[in-house]
């Protein structure tokens, strides 16, 4: 699995994911996502589909184009949805295919990679409806680093109407 130096990485880029994240999602619509944090992150090109409105169990397709080629690029979805005092991973990647909730997979440059994030019942019904005065989406971070510790990421929106 990866080691203590990528869980810090991780623990890193969840925070600074969280705060652009939410603020490119909900506050700017026609913003590009920037995956230049630091000299370890590698060039991206996100998607330009910030919010996904669901009205059921679904599947979202979230794409990126890596701008160099890359040999095991590590790919994690992280969406956190609370009810009472259970937690749910709002989407997740096809269990059958993939072990755990990420991706293990080689990138060429240039190349869109798609994403099939799934939403199920379970997730679907612990999210707050859509509410436009209120904090009702659920965010989505797509993170994504190599077995080097270099790193990208991105994110989109969930709003359940």
């Amino acid at each position: 699995m990866i080691g203590s130096r990528g869980n810090k990485i991780l623990s890193v880029v969840l925070m600074v994911i969280f705060v652009s994240v939410v603020g490119v999602t909900i506050y700017q619509s026609n913003v590009s996502i920037s995956s230049s944090v630091s000299t370890n992150a590698f060039p991206i090109e996100a998607s330009s589909n910030y919010t996904a409105f669901i009205n059921g169990a679904t599947v979202i397709e979230y794409n990126f184009t890596p701008l160099q080629t890359i040999n095991g690029l590590y790919i994690f979805d992280y969406s956190n949805i609370t009810n009472g005092t259970h937690q749910y991973n709002a989407t997740s990647f096809n269990s059958t295919t993939y072990p755990g909730n990420y991706m293990h997979i080689n990138v060429v440059n240039g190349t869109t990679v798609h994403l099939f994030l799934y939403v199920n019942n379970i997730a679907f019904q612990n999210m707050p409806t859509f509410n436009r005065s209120a904090s009702s989406l659920t965010i989505v971070k797509i993170i994504m680093f190599t077995s080097s510790g270099s790193f990208a990421y991105a994110g989109f929106a969930i709003g359940k109407v």
